[in-house]
């Protein structure tokens, strides 16, 4: 009888431990109804990017030892932008930029049921986030919303810089920007026609999309 009340008292100790951790572990997240995407500074190496939650910036001076900001948003909205297919409610990226020092991680999950997008944003004072004084932020947002934004700040990014200007301020005159990604996003086709070993893409279709960022009428 004894060993019988000490079990259940340990089952009970157990059950409240793992209740109590889910309540702190529990993350509230903040409802978006405006979200805009500002780039400034880019030379030299440095691109200062700013998030605007409901007009309240979170601004952060990325460095070129670390991924290139608005690239990696691109390429963010082409991974979660799909389709829902069964047994496959949710899409996830992340995101880590860094600057000298500090370092700033977002963190991307798509509902595919809803098309609400939670985004979770880590900013350390050194390159370990794991192991420094750390900020967080939660937004949840539908993901057009978000999806608008980037299309918006790339248009206008590659409308005052250029391709090449764009990739050769972030410091390389290597493909940094993927245009092709952006190109995709705005309804480029992604299938390509094979012939002697080698892909081709439609060209035409690709020139008038990027006369379409030229002429900033590429908003979806």
């Amino acid at each position: 009888k004894i060993l019988e009340v000490l079990d259940i008292e340990f089952k009970y100790h157990i059950k409240q431990t793992v209740l109590n951790l889910k309540m702190e572990t529990h993350i509230n997240y903040e409802q978006i109804a405006d979200f805009q995407i500002n780039i400034e500074n880019l030379v030299s190496g440095w691109e200062s990017i700013s998030l605007l939650f409901n007009d309240n910036p979170i601004t952060f001076r990325a460095s070129y030892i670390g991924q290139e900001p608005l690239g990696t948003l691109i390429e963010a909205v082409k991974a979660l932008d799909k389709e829902y297919v069964s047994g496959s409610n949710e899409s996830k990226y992340f995101i880590d930029w860094l600057s000298e020092p500090g370092s700033m991680s977002l963190s991307l999950k798509r509902n595919l049921l809803n098309n609400q997008l939670s985004l979770e944003i880590k900013v350390s004072e050194s390159e370990d986030i794991n192991n420094s004084s750390m900020i967080q932020w939660n937004f949840v947002m539908n993901f057009s919303l978000f999806r608008q934004a980037v299309v918006d700040i790339a248009i206008s990014t590659l409308n005052k810089y250029g391709i090449c200007g764009f990739n050769h301020n972030w410091h390389t005159d290597n493909d940094v920007l993927p245009v092709g990604s952006l190109l995709s996003i705005l309804g480029a086709k992604t299938s390509f026609n094979k012939g002697n070993g080698s892909f081709k893409s439609d060209l035409t279709q690709e020139i008038s999309l990027l006369t379409s960022i030229i002429s900033h009428k590429g908003r979806i």
